[in-house]
């Protein structure tokens, strides 16, 4: 792994098989009777695989495809349909933690299991119960199946649109069971029978390697609809409501942080905030390096491990973009602690609560300012004019930086001043031209290319994976 800007990346590449498991319930419920979900065998795999091959269904593994440019998707392992049923002795066969006991032998319920932890060990469990081979994923034959030889998804009626996975991908809350002559220690992500599409695949992206991190924050879902890692509900979790919109299939890709952390973004220019400068940023995954502009993001590097990330996401530059909540120029900013994660920060809603330290910024009388609750992880994009950043603690970087449109590409230009911003209201860039239907359908990947990067075509419907403007960054394996 390399680490560069704030960033320690992993290539996630390949295709990683997936095991979908649908957890039936064994009462009735006012979504459907005893021992269905909301949807059938068929509909829940075409969202997860896209088994149809019906033009225009979106699907996780098209996602994820086109997030990481074709680098990495999931596969199709199976789909096991099980029971849950539990029984005190299958809790112990599973290895559930519930005797009210700590580690030092005193009674306390804090190492118990939690109600989602037991549910991923049952239903780990019943899968090769109901004759799954865990051992056909054992790929380097050393008698252990981890996460990234078979990861597990499973969708229950324990909620309808939330979900709950090990944080960074640890699996080590399961712990290992000995099924099909094999040690299982994948992990396992649940989701809800009615979740959005964007649900299913950010519940995955915490088994990814390494994990994905929530960013959230406490009670404010930051720059939701702009990064997949920001809620993916709705509704707020808890309120017994209904969902707004069950099995909502719009999509927005991970922000920039984790689109580097995996390998999947595009190329990104970072320089010190000192001087002047400028540079042109081509929209997301319309990457043509040295034709439109060189980069699709800019950072900007501070004190303290901070930095502010600079790009420009537009809905016409995927199908899988559809979802965006703001078009435009977007700052992203971000301070590391030393493992090279966003850092633990103070919500500013409750000082006893707290933040991902990686959020977009609002201008706010045309300041970016990571301390001020209107600004925080506010879902807007940057129009035309000038802004003034401040890092941590509102400390003002002494720059000012200005935005500037020149449609399709947009300049990101900075000076050190003392002058006032003066910035305008974010306008939608333009409508790009319609989305070829058969990007609405990835094919299945096959073996991945070399990097290369190459001029599609000039006439965008002809090259249309190219994105809108008929230029693109193919696949590459670094």
């Amino acid at each position: 792994m390399a680490a560069s800007a704030g960033v320690t990346r992993a290539q996630e590449q390949g295709q990683r098989p997936l095991l979908l498991i649908l957890l039936r319930p064994t009462t009735n419920s006012l979504i459907a009777p005893f021992g269905s979900l909301a949807h059938d065998r068929a509909w829940y795999e075409d969202r997860i695989f896209g088994t149809t091959g019906v033009t225009g269904s979106r699907n996780v593994v098209d996602y994820y495809s086109a997030l990481s440019r074709g680098r990495f998707t999931f596969k199709k392992a199976a789909t096991v349909e099980v029971f849950d049923a539990r029984s005190p002795s299958l809790l112990q066969k599973v290895g559930v933690d519930n005797d009210g006991i700590d580690d030092n032998g005193k009674a306390s319920t804090a190492d118990d299991d939690s109600p989602t932890t037991v549910t991923r060990k049952v239903t780990r469990y019943l899968a090769a119960e109901a004759g799954f081979d865990y051992s056909d994923y054992d790929s380097n034959g050393d008698g252990t199946v981890t996460t990234d030889e078979l990861t597990i998804l499973s969708i229950d009626s324990l909620s309808d649109g939330s979900g709950q996975s090990e944080q960074g991908g640890d699996p080590r809350g399961l712990g290992c069971l000995p099924l099909s002559g094999v040690n299982v220690c994948s992990g396992v992500s649940l989701a809800g029978q009615m979740s959005d599409l964007m649900n299913y695949a950010h519940e995955l992206s915490h088994l990814l390697t390494p994990g994905s991190i929530d960013l959230y924050g406490f009670n404010a879902c930051h720059s939701k609809k702009l990064t997949l890692l920001s809620c993916t509900r709705e509704d707020p979790p808890g309120t017994g409501l209904p969902l707004v919109s069950p099995d909502e299939v719009d999509g927005y890709f991970m922000d920039p942080w984790h689109r580097a952390k995996y390998g999947w973004a595009g190329p990104d220019r970072t320089v010190a905030l000192t001087g002047t400068g400028s540079e042109v940023l081509v929209p997301v995954n319309v990457a043509a390096p040295g034709i439109f502009g060189t980069f699709e993001t800019l950072t900007l590097t501070g004190p303290n491990n901070e930095a502010v990330t600079f790009e420009a996401r537009v809905r016409s530059a995927s199908p899988y973009e559809d979802g965006l909540s703001a078009e435009g120029v977007l700052a992203w900013y971000r301070s590391i602690n030393s493992y090279s994660n966003p850092a633990i920060i103070p919500s500013l809603l409750n000082s006893r609560k707290e933040d991902r330290a990686h959020f977009t910024l609002a201008p706010v009388s045309c300041i970016l300012d990571p301390d001020n609750q209107a600004s925080r992880g506010v879902e807007t994009a940057l129009g035309a004019g000038t802004y003034r950043l401040n890092w941590s603690g509102g400390t003002d970087s002494g720059f000012l930086i200005q935005v500037t449109p020149i449609f399709p590409l947009y300049r990101i230009s900075w000076s050190p001043s003392s002058n006032a911003a003066s910035c305008a209201p974010a306008t939608p860039p333009p409508p790009g031209p319609p989305i070829p239907p058969q990007l609405q359908e990835l094919p299945e990947l096959p073996t991945l290319p070399p990097p290369q990067r190459f001029l599609c075509g000039l006439l965008p419907l002809l090259c249309n994976p190219c994105g809108p403007f008929g230029l693109c960054l193919p696949p590459a394996s670094s």
